[in-house]
Order: structure tokens, then sequence, then C-alpha cells
């Protein structure tokens, strides 16, 4: 019977072949890893650069009724063992969602490239109208209906990305045209936007229409403010994707492009 005469190996050494193999195996796997890594952020640069004074990402809120309204707060304070109370007069804002609002919106999009890279961009015409009233429980919010300053109420509308907006946008109250101001939109906006001063008594109802020109990129996101918001959007884009907390109420889909409704948080993704 024939026998084995070298010497066997030691566990340590069956150890390190096994951590050669396994760095063998490795290597490519982390080559492959940064490859994608270093394609990856070309992307970026590449979608930056494309959307670089076009507009990204859009999200867009409004209008927001803002009353300011002078509130009296009382303060204790102890001076020389005495305890006494001071008024202050302190500067609020009440925030009116409209009662109802309803929201067009045509989205045109495109193709823009940067080397290799290709990003879809598009521009939408955003119009609607929306009706506001006074709540009738202002006492319950802590708001007394003289206290608020109707000659200062404005509206507020918000569009994430400022750089997107067109010439053009215009706003109607009441029937007649406001006088608009670049800036102060809602928080949800993160105060980019447009906003407009308003005469209105606080009597009976307020009717708000409006229409502007917007370019974005990769998506288009609606923030309802309102006791019922419908927005309805259509687009020759054949390749939409749904997304947010509610899916449309009614789309339909096909090559020559898609028509949606909405009656929630949409958000709309032009991707393939």
């Amino acid at each position: 019977m024939a026998r084995w005469s070298g010497k066997a190996r030691s566990p340590g050494f069956k150890l390190f072949l096994a951590g050669i193999v396994a760095v063998v195996l490795i290597i490519p796997l982390v080559m492959t890893y940064a490859l994608v890594y270093d394609r990856e952020q070309q992307s970026r640069t590449a979608q930056a650069s494309i959307t670089e004074g076009w507009g990204g990402a859009q999200t867009i809120t409004g209008p927001l009724l803002v009353i300011p309204f002078i509130e009296n707060v009382t303060r204790s304070e102890t001076v020389d063992g005495q305890s006494r109370n001071t008024v202050t007069q302190m500067r609020r804002e009440l925030y009116v969602s409209p009662t109802r609002q309803a929201i067009e919106g045509v989205i045109d999009p495109d193709r823009k490239g940067y080397a290799i890279y290709e990003s879809v961009v598009y521009e939408t015409d955003i119009s609607g109208s929306a009706l506001f009233a006074l709540p009738e429980d202002l006492a319950r919010h802590g708001v007394r209906r003289e206290a608020l300053l109707f000659d200062q109420a404005e509206l507020r509308f918000g569009v994430s990305d400022p750089r997107g907006l067109k010439d053009g946008s215009s706003v109607t109250v009441a029937g007649g045209a406001a006088q608009l101001q670049p800036g102060n939109g809602p928080a949800v906006t993160g105060g980019s936007g447009f906003s407009t001063f308003i005469d209105w008594s606080g009597e009976g109802s307020l009717t708000v229409e409006w229409g502007y020109g917007l370019r974005g990129s990769e998506s288009l996101q609606l923030v309802p403010r309102g006791g019922e918001t419908e927005w309805h959007v259509t687009s020759p884009w054949p390749h939409p994707s749904f997304a947010g907390g509610f899916l449309p109420d009614s789309r339909e889909i096909s090559d020559a492009g898609f028509v949606a409704s909405y009656a929630g948080l949409p958000t709309l993704a032009l991707g393939r």
C-alpha cells in the first residue's frame, strides 16, 4: 500500500491560501464597484450640467391665503416681590387653505444630452382656480376677527426651484389682475415661489385664478392645500411613472402620451 510521505499542511497555511483566493476574487468585485460608482458620479455631474439654468425636480403648491393678525400675549413677571401681568402685542399669521381648487397641467417633455448621458426635461403650463372663505370657528383657533389685518393679506404660491419659472405668470383675484412679487412662497417649498398682496374684506368667498409656465426635470409634484383638490394633467410623454402618496383616480397611457386625474398628493416622474 502506498503512503503519502509529504508533510501535512498546517491549518494556518490552509487559512493563508484561503485568504489569497478570497483577495483574488474580491479584486474584480472592487473594480466593478469602482466603475459603477464612477459612472454614477459622472451621470450626476451630467444631470446637473443639463438642468443648470433650466430647473430640477419641481414641487408646486398654492395658492395659500395668509392674513396677519395682532395677538395680545399676557406674561407674568415678578418685580420687587410683586407679581405683575404685562400685555404684549405680537404679530401672527393666519393660514387659510382653499375650500376647493382645480388645477390643470400640460407637460411638454424633451430629452437633453451631455456627452453620452441623457436627461428628461419638460416645460409645463399650469393653470387653476381656487375658492377661499374664512373659517367660521376663528375663535377656536385663538383668532379674533377684529384683529385680522385684511389690508396686508397676501396669496402665496410655491415653486421649489424658481430657476424654472417662465415669464407671463398671472393671478386674478375676484376678477382683478394682481401684481406679483418674487419669493415669499409657502414653507413646504422653502419659501421659493411668488406672492401677491390682495384687497379683500373677509366677507363672503374669494375667487382666485392663476396661470404660469414652469421648466423642470425628472419629476413634477403637487402638494395640495385645500379641502378638495383636483389635478388634471396631460402630456405626449408615453413613459410616465406615477408615485407619491396617491395614485391617479383615472389614467390613460398610449404611444401618443397620457392623461391622468388626481385628487390627493400626486407625484409624476417622467421616467422610462
